[in-house]
């Protein structure tokens, strides 16, 4: 146990803390990220697979901002530009009991093999369509896609931009970020007078908007920033950047980009999926491995997968194929699963489900049960 005044924020390192409590009061976003950064990671330095209490921090706060801490957490949660931390608030705990009745099942279980699985970290729509665009254009595939990509979310950041202004949100959120608020107090120490607190409003400094505009950058990625102030260098150069950065912050408008960006990567992808291929085989032939390229003599093939929907096991086929869709899908022309029956018509028809192509493979992938492979089978049926 230690007892500290400051040094919590300035040099203080102990790998081993497990409980902080705090009586200072503190609002200062920098210093509440420097106190959490130096708990929140795994105690002990390493991992206790045995225990898993002993992998928690717990920090008891009762004097500091809430709206700053919870800006914190947001931003240890971010896998974008963090390391990946569970956190949240006591607040948000929900305590569960075990049942009397189920003594057995739990001693039961002690006797299990049990392993962590690590999460994968989820990478951003925007940041993989842009950066497909720029190896597209590196591997001379398709030099123009570098520039029309970054063209499309300019496109796409525009139409956002009037989304907020016609929603009459822009011009308070702007000037939120064009002026600081200030409050003073005086005290004249000779009286011991108090004049009342003053409030008052100052321009903000360009390096503070350089420094905004700097982390919406780190948002958008791929110096999607730059670009859009550089598409409208005939304008203002800092209402461009209070723009931005609003933009970034907003996460409606995020949001909207990452869907956006989804289903533009698919379809970028499935276009370019045969030519990236070749260049992966080219650097296993350079590699010594020429690997499995089924395009013989100018040929590519299909694969054609007749489908009997009255198997129990459908789904589960359905998801295989869809995983190797993944991994092989440029080296063939068509993977399709393929399906007989009743026409609207009448009679009797085949349909295909096309598992070579983004979306539904994507789709495929996700189902768990016959009854879903057939509502795909309905919305994408070629």
């Amino acid at each position: 146990m230690g007892l500290l005044k400051t040094n919590f924020s300035t040099g203080w390192d102990c790998p081993r803390a497990e409980v902080m409590m705090s009586f200072r009061r503190a609002e200062d976003h920098t210093y509440i990220a420097q106190l959490l950064g130096r708990m929140v990671r795994t105690p002990l330095a390493r991992r206790i697979e045995r225990d898993a209490a002993l992998n928690d921090v717990h920090l008891f706060l009762p004097y500091f901002d809430d709206a700053a801490v919870k800006a914190v957490v947001d931003d240890l949660k971010d896998v974008e530009h963090a390391p990946p931390a569970v956190v949240g608030s006591s607040r948000e705990l929900v305590t569960l009991n075990r049942r009397a009745d189920a003594a057995d099942i739990f001693a039961a279980m002690t006797g299990l093999v049990t392993y962590r699985a690590n999460a994968a970290r989820a990478q951003s729509h925007l940041r993989r369509f842009v950066g497909l665009a720029r190896r597209l254009n590196l591997d001379d595939i398709e030099p123009a896609a570098w520039g029309a990509v970054r063209g499309q979310v300019v496109a796409w950041l525009g139409t956002a931009l009037d989304g907020l202004k016609a929603a009459g949100t822009f011009a308070k959120s702007a000037a939120a970020i064009m002026r600081v608020g200030m409050r003073t107090t005086t005290l004249d120490t000779g009286s011991e007078l108090v004049t009342p607190v003053r409030e008052c409003e100052i321009e903000a400094s360009e390096a503070d908007l350089d420094r905004q505009f700097a982390e919406a950058g780190q948002r958008l990625s791929n110096g999607l920033h730059q670009t859009y102030w550089d598409a409208h260098g005939d304008r203002d150069a800092l209402d461009v950047k209070v723009e931005v950065i609003l933009l970034a912050r907003s996460h409606a408008v995020m949001a909207g980009l990452e869907a956006k960006a989804e289903t533009a990567f698919d379809s970028l992808y499935d276009r370019h999926k045969h030519a990236i291929g070749k260049l992966k085989e080219k650097e296993g032939v350079r590699q010594g491995d020429a690997g499995a390229d089924s395009a013989v003599g100018g040929y590519r093939f299909d694969i054609l997968e007749p489908h009997d929907p009255s198997l129990a096991d459908n789904f589960e086929k359905a998801v295989g194929l869809a995983r190797f869709a993944e991994r092989h899908g440029h080296l063939f022309h068509r993977i399709q699963l393929i399906r007989k029956q009743p026409s609207k018509a009448g009679g009797e028809c085949y349909v295909r489900l096309e598992l070579n192509s983004e979306v539904v493979r994507k789709q495929v992938s996700l189902v768990t049960s016959n009854p879903q492979l057939d509502a795909l089978f309905s919305q994408y049926v070629l």
